[in-house]
């Protein structure tokens, strides 16, 4: 889950699941850490459940577009919040209502949530008090931000979650199998050689990503890299 871009690693087979056939190397490959973050975020520390009204706020990027079609596997009604020029892409990944931050301030939108997801990292302790029933905070924008949200956790009493994805089997396997019914499917917006890498950090720095940017050890990024032709091979 942490490190440095290696072309091999060497891991403990409780972290790992195996790969449903005929689904590609490279969109797999984009799953673990954000399907996990967003996987845990509703589900183990979420508790979501069928019906609920679930907001996921950085609803396009990395984590966040697991995050709205984990949550309609679920059977959760979802709002996402994401820029206007991505709403089409939130939509075509499950989401039921978009917010439009560009259009609609976020910190004075009036919705009603069972769930707050926040993988966008700048909601404050207000919003989600203001919008929910319970929240999951994935990141912050600011350590000033951070830190306000933790201070007004600590003295408030409004069930706010932060935590630390931790990788194991069972939740791999769930992944898998939602790729496998199609249910999850990975969208990567961009491959970089393993000679982009630091493109590819910039890239992503810029925090406008759609869906997920991937480091492949291949010269070419025109060719692709399927699992046809294999089975079982470990994520």
């Amino acid at each position: 889950m942490g490190g440095a871009f290696a072309e091999y690693v060497k891991v403990p087979a409780t972290v790992c699941s195996k790969i449903p056939n005929n689904v590609s190397i490279v969109k797999m490959a984009s799953l673990p850490t954000a399907g996990l973050t967003a996987l845990q975020a509703l589900v183990t520390y979420g508790k979501i459940t069928s019906g609920e009204k679930v907001l996921i706020n950085g609803a396009s990027g990395g984590v966040g577009h697991f995050a709205v079609q984990i949550a309609k596997a679920y059977g959760a009604y979802v709002t996402a919040v994401c820029s206007s020029r991505n709403a089409d892409f939130v939509k075509s990944l499950g989401a039921d209502k978009v917010v439009a931050y560009d259009t609609e301030n976020i910190h004075q939108h009036n919705g009603s949530y069972d769930l707050i997801i926040d993988a966008n990292g700048n909601l404050t302790y207000a919003d989600y008090k203001r919008m929910g029933k319970r929240g999951v905070m994935i990141g912050f924008t600011t350590m000033g931000h951070m830190f306000s949200t933790l201070i007004n956790k600590l003295f408030g009493n409004f069930p706010l979650i932060q935590f630390t994805v931790e990788s194991n089997t069972n939740d791999m396997q769930t992944l898998a199998e939602l790729v496998a019914q199609g249910k999850v499917k990975p969208q990567i917006e961009k491959l970089f050689s393993y000679k982009e890498i630091p493109e590819a950090i910039s890239y992503i720095e810029a925090m406008r990503t759609k869906g997920k940017v991937v480091m492949q050890w291949i010269d070419d990024q025109n060719q692709t890299v399927s699992s046809n032709n294999l089975t079982n091979v470990p994520f």
